[in-house]
C-alpha cells in the first residue's frame, strides 16, 4: 500500500498536465464554497485528477486544457505540440536552476543561442539539387 507522499508523486506523475492546467486556472480564480474540499486536494495532489472530475470541472467551471475525450493522445496536434514543447521548457528549465555556478549558466545560455544562430544560417542555405543523369 502507498504511503500518502507515494500516492502525490504517482497522482502528480500521472495527470500532471491536468494540475498543470488547473493551477494556471485557480491563479485568477476562486474556488467555489461548494468545491472547496476538492479544489483543496487538486491543489495538494491529494486527489487523483481523473476524467470524471476533469470533464466536470471542465463543464461546471470551464477550466481550459483539463478535459480531453479519452487519453492525452487525443489532444487535438495544435494542444499536443504545446503539451510537448511545454515539457521540453520545463525540463530545461528545472536543469537549467540546478546549476548553481553563475559561469556554467552564461555558458548554457551562449550554447543555447549557438544553437539557435546554427539554426538559423540551416534555415537560409538552399541545399542544391544533384543533376539527373543522362540515360546512355
Amino acid at each position: 500500500m502507498l504511503n500518502k507522499s507515494q500516492k502525490i508523486a504517482k497522482n502528480e506523475a500521472k495527470y500532471r498536465w491536468r494540475y498543470e492546467a488547473f493551477d494556471k486556472w485557480i491563479l485568477t480564480h476562486s474556488a467555489p464554497p461548494s468545491e472547496k474540499s476538492t479544489f483543496t486536494q487538486l491543489s495538494k495532489r491529494t486527489m487523483p485528477f481523473g476524467e470524471k472530475i476533469a470533464k466536470r470541472l471542465c463543464d461546471e467551471y470551464g477550466i481550459p486544457g483539463i478535459f480531453i475525450d479519452g487519453e492525452r493522445g487525443q489532444l487535438p496536434q495544435n494542444m499536443l505540440n504545446h503539451q510537448i514543447q511545454t515539457e521540453y521548457e520545463n525540463e530545461l528549465l528545472d536543469l537549467f536552476r540546478k546549476i548553481s555556478n553563475p559561469v556554467a549558466k552564461g555558458q548554457v545560455i551562449g550554447f543555447a543561442k549557438g544553437i539557435i544562430e546554427k539554426q538559423k544560417n540551416m534555415s537560409d542555405l538552399s541545399i542544391p539539387k544533384k543533376p539527373k543523369k543522362a540515360a546512355a
